[in-house]
């Protein structure tokens, strides 16, 4: 279709994939990509891209963790998902890696049917599998599940519980929210007279 114009063929490629990947269906892409170019991917064709993006996504799930992360970064989220046309919540549960030098790394993203012990368990020795080592801090919400699977799976890290959700809980505790910002300050002060300040400002 673009014989001339191999980069425009490229970019269409590219985002025939990602109208895929929001769950947009290949008569619809198919529909669009006619109305755009006066010609229509065959089904066939849309299928071959997913293919490739497919083929893409697993060797980037499954490829060896190399060099080491210090830190890792543990999170789920809730998406719903349709499969055999049915609509369902799963959770999409992540890791993120922070090398030595500060460099994040997205590590693994899994679906799972519900956030559980056994899941992350999976998760974990699956990531330990590829070779992910030399973690010394593990950071993630409470969830007591994930908090258990850490514990066996990488006992020799510490684990600290994610600000973000600590900062959620107490604004659901703390009313009004200037408590909470007194509270934040608290914890990110350095020294000790900040520290006996904010506190004193709290009592």
């Amino acid at each position: 279709m673009f014989e001339r114009y191999q980069r425009s063929e490229g970019a269409l490629v590219d985002t025939l994939a990602e109208m895929y990947v929001q769950g947009v269906s290949t008569r619809k892409v198919k529909a669009i990509t006619e109305e755009l170019c006066g010609d229509a991917f065959s089904a066939s064709s849309i299928s071959a891209i997913n293919k490739r993006l497919g083929e893409s996504l697993k060797a980037f799930a499954e490829r060896p963790l190399q060099e080491p992360f210090a830190y890792l970064i543990l999170d789920a989220r809730y998406e719903k998902v349709r499969e055999a046309g049915i609509v369902s919540s799963q959770a999409v549960l992540t890791a993120v890696g922070i090398d030595w030098d500060g460099r994040r790394q997205i590590l693994a993203v899994e679906m799972a049917n519900r956030e559980s012990r056994s899941a992350w368990k999976d998760f974990l020795v699956a990531l330990k599998a590829r070779g992910l080592k030399g973690v010394e801090l593990v950071v993630s919400d409470d969830h007591a599940g994930l908090v258990a699977a850490i514990g066996e799976v990488i006992p020799e890290a510490a684990w600290q519980r994610c600000y973000v959700g600590l900062l959620r809980s107490l604004m659901i505790i703390f009313w009004p929210r200037s408590i909470v910002c007194l509270i934040c300050r608290g914890c990110a002060a350095r020294s000790r007279i900040s520290i006996a300040t904010t506190t004193a400002a709290l009592e």
